[in-house]
């Protein structure tokens, strides 16, 4: 019997204490939250008590394993403190409110004296009947070769939603749709179709009228899989909609299942097309594929089984030493694709002005104040060059490695002495020798004739007093062909012709 602790008991906590009593392997030991309300919910379900990790183990023997529920921004040092304390962990999405803190998570994990003890993130939806039917039509190739998928998560939240957790309309807290419900939908397209290689977002328009309430509250996203499937998506907590994944399926009881399922997927291949949940695959009945051609319709049967409980049974494999299904480097991989979004966001004023809404800023324009990082999201190989994709987070990056898109020689960009400015004629050299790199000029003379690829962008440290290049911690390359693509990094305050060289190296060199 696998004794299991719940730590949170918000909206989420409750739902995985009736998975952990009605499991035959496992007994609820305690429920912990600091709020005093939760005591009256720990009666409930007649178990401990305790306000904190640290009370219960001064009272009760240590569980083997504890279930965390907690507001996203405590997710790491929750999840630390228990590893510490001995126990396996369920972590409920997203695995940090960062990537850096996620990956400090894992990294924790993996020091010796911890890594006997599992670890699974709470992307419950693998689990889902529908999800995993979905991915038996795909596997099975009755759909051809993927080539898009669109999907859509619409609804309304109430502000007694909010009111119940202020952390949820906090951005700084892991608020917002893109955290809290998006990262969901992330996991199941890198479940269904591969690792996201490129991500681009425009937000909405802020409806909400509480000035407290910062996080955003939608984005439309294109996206593209490393496998070449391209996607669309459109996330909003605002507006009155079936198109969600909870009214789709049932998954959530406080949210009615719309009756036949409103389509919250589609799946569309060179042979057929699906559409999920009411698991419709639209196919030609002949031997000839086209427009002119009646389609015909078949749907699938989905059994109703609970993704929860199906979570635990698998949380209780991993800990007797299977696999998990969703492990934290595939949980950091969808809190990544979410930061892109969150952080792909320009606008233009009327007087043609740019600003930034993100958690990154570029020089000379206008945007949040933070320092600014870059991590990489799942570099692969895109059409005929392996293309470095590299998404801005929310702290400084010292020393990075960095793979040329066309010598795919690896090369260290190291913070060089400070400089009051970037000079004009660095920015060129960086442009003209990544020009060469990428295979868009022959040599250095033809790529000084081009103009404007690659693209270069300034990231900086933004203050409320300059918006100029001053101090720059970080420029970006971009190369573009109709889309954002962060190519290549130089970190600095600024290079020197010297630095370029011993770094680069000979960029007629292939």
């Amino acid at each position: 019997m696998i004794r299991i602790v719940i730590v949170g008991a918000g909206l989420i906590g409750p739902r995985h204490a009736q998975s952990v009593l009605s499991n035959a392997n496992t007994s609820l030991v305690a429920l912990i939250d600091p709020s005093p309300s939760a005591e009256s919910i720990a009666e409930r379900l007649q178990t401990n008590y305790f306000p904190s990790i640290e009370a219960m183990l001064q009272t009760i023997p240590v569980p083997d394993a504890a279930i965390v529920c907690t507001p996203n921004n405590t997710h790491v040092s929750v999840t630390r403190s228990l590893l510490s304390h001995g126990m396996h962990v369920l972590l409920e999405k997203p695995i940090s409110d960062t990537v850096a803190s996620g990956r400090d998570l894992l990294e924790f994990a993996s020091q010796q004296e911890h890594r006997h003890l599992r670890i699974l993130v709470g992307h419950h939806r693998r689990f889902n009947p529908y999800v995993r039917k979905t991915k038996e039509i795909i596997d099975s190739g009755s759909l051809g070769r993927i080539i898009a998928v669109n999907g859509l998560w619409t609804l309304f939240k109430p502000d007694d939603y909010f009111a119940a957790a202020p952390w949820r309309r906090s951005s700084s807290s892991g608020g917002g749709v893109i955290p809290i419900n998006f990262v969901h939908d992330v996991d199941i397209l890198h479940y269904l179709f591969g690792p996201i290689v490129r991500i681009h977002a425009e937000k909405t328009l802020h409806q909400r009228q509480d000035p407290s309430h910062d996080a955003e509250e939608g984005a439309a996203i294109i996206i593209r899989f490393a496998s070449g499937v391209v996607g669309t998506f459109l996330v909003c907590d605002a507006t009155p909609s079936p198109y969600n994944f909870e009214s789709g399926t049932g998954e959530n009881p406080l949210i009615p299942k719309m009756d036949g399922g409103a389509d919250f997927y589609r799946v569309f291949g060179s042979e057929a097309s699906l559409s999920v949940p009411d698991m419709t695959r639209w196919n030609y009945d002949g031997t000839e594929k086209s427009w002119n051609q009646p389609l015909t319709r078949d749907r699938f049967a989905v059994e109703e089984e609970t993704s929860f409980d199906l979570q635990l049974k698998h949380f209780v494999d991993v800990i007797q030493g299977e696999e998990p299904s969703c492990s934290g480097e595939d949980a950091l991989r969808a809190l990544m694709a979410c930061e892109a979004v969150l952080v792909e966001a320009m606008q233009v004023t009327p007087d043609g002005k740019f600003s930034e809404t993100g958690k990154y800023s570029i020089a000379r324009v206008a945007g949040a104040a933070s320092p600014v990082r870059t991590v990489f999201l799942n570099p692969e190989s895109l059409w005929e060059h392996d293309w470095v994709v590299i998404i801005p987070s929310n702290a400084k990056q010292e020393r990075l490695t960095v793979v040329s898109s066309h010598t795919k020689t690896p090369f260290t960009v190291r913070e060089s002495d400070p400089i009051s400015s970037v000079s004009g004629i660095i920015i060129e050299e960086i442009r003209v020798i990544e020009d060469v790199r990428m295979g868009l000029a022959m040599d250095i003379a033809a790529a000084s004739r081009m103009r404007g690829m690659p693209k270069i962008a300034m990231l900086r440290s933004a203050t409320a007093q300059s918006d100029g290049m001053e101090g720059a911690d970080i420029q970006v390359l971009l190369f573009s062909l109709g889309e954002r693509i962060l190519m290549s990094i130089w970190m600095a305050r600024r290079p020197t012709s010297r630095i370029l060289d011993g770094l680069l190296g000979d960029p007629t060199s292939k």
